[in-house]
């Protein structure tokens, strides 16, 4: 290397790594020796970036990875920050604290893992899951899919054909809010891992709640009520032996004097 006409680095070997031998410039993010692959969290704009378990070279600032080249990014992981997505379309990933997590106008997925979470779906049909802690899940615009995960929860769809998924066990500490829910075009989605009585389903094929295993009331009035809608109090309520003996738990407070009905539950 020459510097004003005085020559300053004269070395004559490979420039790299030991193990990268035939890698004669190496820039970014860089192991060693990897074992088994790697999980690399990035946030970036406008760059065509690829991944994979073995670098090459590439001219122009485009990295490649195992000869393969993917344009834009595909995901953003934030610990205990604010990110707000770029991409239309990406998947955003939280930290174990709470973080604030944005959308675009694509269709976004969006975990907010642990930690008491800010989760904002904007535009677009997005998926939106909150994780351990106590939530703030906002879908916005677009038919949004809303599962708060464990923890007190908000859960608010904005407009469009929302889904309010429900995966947690009933107790003091799962007790979700949904907010503006409206019969007419949003759903709410049992998990039969835990609502077990409601019979079968999965999430691309969800089974629809039978007429006989809804009720509206203070509590069940017969052996089939397993789903309680207490109108006056704008609660939702969870019976697995649906007779009333033993204690229905509460799963969400909704609002109060809703028009509901058995067919806007689903199970999965």
């Amino acid at each position: 290397v020459w510097l004003d006409g005085q020559q300053v680095v004269n070395y004559s070997g490979a420039v790299g790594y030991t193990d990268q031998s035939t890698t004669h410039w190496n820039m970014g993010i860089y192991r060693s020796s990897p074992a088994g692959g790697e999980t690399i969290a990035y946030n970036v704009k406008g760059l065509d970036l690829s991944y994979g378990s073995s670098a090459t070279a590439a001219n122009h600032g485009t990295p490649t990875f195992s000869g393969t080249t993917q344009a834009g990014p595909t995901a953003t992981s934030t610990p205990n920050g604010t990110t707000a997505g770029t991409d239309p379309g990406k998947v955003l990933k939280g930290g174990s604290a709470g973080d604030s997590l944005a959308g675009t106008a694509g269709n976004d997925k969006i975990y907010g893992y642990a930690g008491k979470d800010t989760i904002l779906g904007n535009d677009g049909d997005d998926n939106l899951s909150g994780g351990n802690g106590n939530d703030h899940l906002k879908g916005e615009k677009g038919n949004d899919y809303l599962n708060g995960g464990i923890g007190n929860d908000y859960l608010y769809g904005g407009a469009g054909a929302d889904i309010f998924s429900f995966n947690a066990r009933p107790g003091p500490t799962n007790v979700d809010h949904i907010a503006g829910f409206n019969p007419q075009q949003d759903s709410i989605y049992l998990d039969n891992g835990v609502f077990n009585k409601l019979g079968g389903g999965s999430r691309s094929a969800p089974g629809a709640l039978s007429k006989d295993f809804f009720t509206i009331g203070e509590k069940a009035k017969d052996a089939n009520d397993h789903v309680i809608y207490d109108k006056a109090k704008g609660i939702l309520y969870y019976d697995a032996d649906g007779s009333g003996h033993g204690e229905a738990v509460a799963f969400a407070t909704i609002g109060k004097n809703l028009k509901m009905t058995h067919a806007d539950f689903f199970v999965i």
